[in-house]
C-alpha cells in the first residue's frame, strides 16, 4: 500500500479499475486556515495613547478658546468699566454743576425777591404842646413780604465805652418791671413802611440835654424771615444818636445821625460785632477805668409801653 501512495484507480469501461497516472505537477500541501490577527499588549497601549493625545488636544484646544474668551470678556468687562466709571465721574460732575446752577439761581431769584429791612430814617415830630416824639422808620425794600417779624427797639440816655456805640441790641432782653426794650410783632408788605415808637421827652428835658452837651440813642433790631423755605432767620440791626442843639433861635433837634456801629444786616452783622469788640478793647487797653456811665429815662418822658404808652413820674 505504501507503493500505491499518490496513486489514483480508476474505474475501466468495464468496470476494472484502471490505475491513475501520476500527475506532473507537484504536489500542494494544503494551505492552513487563515487566522485573525489578534493585537498584542505594546498596539493596545500605542492605541490607549493616541487616542489620550487626542483628547489631551481636543481639552487643550478647548482651554486655549476658554482662556481667549475669557480674555476677551475681562477686556470687554475692563472697558466697560472704565467707560462706566467715566460716565459716572461725568454724571457726578453734572449733577454737582446742576445744583450749584440750582443753587446760584435760588439764591439770585430769592436775593431779588425776599423782603429785606433797612432803617430809612428817624422821624422827629412835636405831636402834643410839649413833647418830641422819636420814631424810627424801617422799610422793607424788597419784592415779598416779611414772615414772624418781632421788633425789639429800646432808647439809652447813658454814655457808652465805645463813642455812639451802645451796647448790641441783640443782646436786649426784656426784664420785670421795665420799660424797655419794647418788643412788638408785625406784618410788613413789600416796600412797606413801619414807624416804631421810641420815646416822647419834653421840650423842657431836650432843652436841659442840650445845655449839658448829653447825647442819647434810638436802637434796636427786627428779626423776620422770609417766605421761601430752607432760608434761615434774617435780621436787621438800626441805632441813631440824637444831639440836642440849642441856638439863638430855639431848640434844634436836626443834629442826628447814624451810630457808628450797630447799622446792619444779615451777615454783616457779625463783622460789625467784630469791629465793635475792637473798638472797646482798644478804647480799654488805652483806659482800663473805662465805664459805661448809667444815666436812666428822664422824668416825664412818654415810653411806648405796650400795649399803652407810659409817663414816667418820679
Amino acid at each position: 500500500m505504501g507503493n500505491r501512495r499518490g496513486k489514483r484507480e480508476r474505474p475501466g469501461a468495464s468496470g476494472h479499475l484502471v490505475a491513475a497516472k501520476p500527475s506532473r505537477e507537484p504536489s500542494r500541501a494544503p494551505l492552513p486556515a487563515p487566522e485573525l490577527a489578534k493585537p498584542d499588549g505594546r498596539h493596545e497601549a500605542a492605541s490607549a495613547r493616541i487616542a489620550l493625545d487626542e483628547d489631551t488636544q481636543a481639552n487643550l484646544r478647548l482651554t486655549r478658546w476658554l482662556v481667549r474668551w475669557t480674555a476677551a470678556l475681562a477686556i470687554v468687562g475692563i472697558v466697560t468699566a472704565i467707560v462706566g466709571g467715566i460716565t459716572a465721574s461725568v454724571g457726578y460732575v453734572q449733577w454737582k454743576a446742576l445744583l450749584k446752577t440750582d443753587s446760584t439761581t435760588r439764591e439770585a431769584f430769592t436775593a431779588v425777591q425776599r423782603p429785606f429791612m433797612i432803617a430809612m430814617d428817624l422821624e422827629i415830630a412835636q405831636d402834643l404842646p410839649i413833647y418830641w416824639k422819636f420814631r424810627t422808620i424801617l422799610e422793607n425794600t424788597g419784592s415779598t413780604p416779611t414772615k414772624n417779624m418781632t421788633v425789639t427797639s429800646s432808647v439809652s440816655f447813658s454814655v457808652p465805652i465805645v463813642p455812639d456805640s451802645p451796647t448790641d441790641p441783640f443782646d436786649l432782653r426784656r426784664q420785670p418791671g421795665e420799660a424797655y426794650p419794647t418788643i412788638t410783632d408785625h406784618f410788613l408788605g413789600p416796600h412797606g413802611t413801619l414807624r416804631i415808637e421810641g420815646i416822647s421827652l419834653t421840650t423842657k428835658t431836650l432843652e436841659d440835654m442840650a445845655a449839658a452837651r448829653s447825647d442819647f440813642y434810638i436802637y434796636g433790631v427786627a428779626r423776620y424771615n422770609d417766605q421761601f423755605s430752607e432760608t434761615e432767620g434774617r435780621l436787621t440791626k438800626f441805632c441813631f444818636v440824637v444831639r440836642p442843639f440849642k441856638g439863638p433861635s430855639g431848640l434844634a433837634l436836626n443834629n442826628y445821625g447814624l451810630c457808628h456801629h450797630w447799622n446792619c444786616g444779615d451777615a454783616d452783622c457779625d463783622r460789625d460785632k467784630r469791629n465793635y469788640e475792637m473798638d472797646r478793647n482798644e478804647i480799654l487797653k488805652r483806659s482800663p477805668n473805662a465805664a459805661e456811665i448809667s444815666r436812666p429815662v428822664p422824668i416825664g418822658a412818654i415810653v411806648p409801653f405796650y400795649p399803652t404808652p407810659v409817663i414816667k413820674a418820679q
